[in-house]
């Protein structure tokens, strides 16, 4: 069993966790479809030096992980941010 088996529905999440727009900007909680990026993103070398607890190499399982334990506290407040021209 994984942190990602308790994941409740992207439906679920996004209408129970605030989102927050701006013209530039999206503000919302991790989902699953973000691991590749989130992985692709996280391994740098430069991060992980800077960084106490993101490892190097940083796979596309650590995110997984990632997300999955950011989903699964309901008390801890964790968001992903990215920009109105990603969409």
């Amino acid at each position: 069993m994984t942190g990602l088996d308790h994941i409740p529905s992207e439906t679920f999440r996004e209408d129970s966790i605030p989102v927050l727009e701006t013209e530039r900007l999206v503000l919302r909680a991790p989902r699953l479809g973000d691991a590749k990026t989130v992985a692709a993103l996280a391994n740098d070398r430069h991060i992980a030096e800077n960084t106490a607890r993101i490892p190097h190499p940083y796979r596309l399982a650590d995110a997984k992980d990632w997300i999955g334990g950011a989903n699964k506290i309901p008390t801890r407040s964790i968001t992903s941010s990215r920009s109105r021209a990603a969409r």
